[in-house]
């Protein structure tokens, strides 16, 4: 795998990655404001949302998880991160387990959980 980014077949040789976050699954991403959304294609499916306010240093990740629910992992020191906080959501009437499929996260920090059958949880982490 090549490190260099290339445009009309030349090698930016200025551009210099800040940081990288794994992620597996990891295929779609939208960058809006601080907040990095990353769609996974492959298990574990849903969606992670990495507070990129400062590309050097991404602290938070916000993960729809199915039936885990919702997962906020701080990655301050990514070889050892630590959940800050997570929501189980009620399974939807019949259901075996809740369905958490998306998380958005907006500028006043509330988090926008979507369930695929029962609908939004609206939550906020208290640290």
């Amino acid at each position: 795998m090549s490190n260099h980014i290339t445009s009309n077949g030349s090698v930016a040789s200025n551009v210099k990655r800040l940081s990288r976050l794994d992620i597996p699954g990891g295929g779609q991403v939208e960058v809006n404001g601080d907040y990095a959304y990353i769609g996974h294609m492959t298990p574990p499916h849903g969606t992670s949302i990495i507070d990129v306010s400062d590309p050097r240093k991404p602290t938070l990740v916000y993960a729809a998880w199915f039936s885990g629910g919702l997962r906020v992992v701080d990655i301050t020191d990514p070889f050892l991160p630590v959940e800050r906080g997570f929501f189980i959501p009620e399974p939807a009437q019949g259901a075996p387990v809740p369905m958490s499929n998306e998380v958005d996260v907006d500028g006043r920090g509330l988090i926008y959980l979507l369930d695929r059958i029962n609908g939004l949880d609206i939550l906020e982490l208290e640290c």
